[in-house]
């Protein structure tokens, strides 16, 4: 008698040896790339997290749509990662498993998470000089001179603000 159809893609031991086979090739990913896809990671999350709070401080939304979009906007952020196969720290702690099997040794587990942790809080770095960098070109308000003489005609109260977004 048959035990009937299996329903599961793979089973959980397959799983182990693919995350394992995973583990391996992350672990001994050249570091140029490492760090690239690292950055780009940070800056897809990054632009996710920027989309969010744009959405949820609109306030021609209720509360409730504005919650429900940023969420959505969020998560293009991380399937932007998924897509583009970036670095996300989150997702290389699974090299935790083949440290375990003894595939990966320490040294490369630790060079992994370092360089991919400190590569992923840069790439959000960028997206303020990105999101400004358009008015540059324009000479809109984003314009250094444009910006300083609206700041000396506002008087100091307002300085830190402008200069702060």
């Amino acid at each position: 008698m048959s035990e009937g159809p299996n329903l599961d893609a793979y089973s959980p031991q397959q799983i182990a040896e693919r995350v394992d086979s995973l583990g391996v090739a992350k672990a001994r990913l050249p570091l140029l790339s490492m760090v690239m896809l690292g950055m780009l990671a940070g800056a897809f999350i990054g632009l996710g997290a920027l989309y969010y709070t744009l959405v949820i401080s609109d306030a021609s939304l209720s509360f409730a749509a504005s919650r429900v979009l940023g969420v959505v906007c969020f998560s293009l952020g991380l399937l932007l990662v998924v897509v583009a196969g970036a670095e996300l720290f989150t997702g290389n702690n699974l090299l935790a498993m083949a440290w375990a099997d003894g595939k990966v040794s320490t040294a490369e587990v630790l060079r992994n998470w370092t360089v991919v942790c400190l590569a992923n809080f840069a790439g959000p770095a960028g997206l303020p000089v990105g999101a400004r960098r358009p008015q540059w070109r324009r000479g809109g308000p984003g314009l250094p001179e444009n910006r300083r003489r609206q700041e000396h005609d506002a008087g100091d109260r307002t300085v830190f603000p402008r200069r702060a977004v």
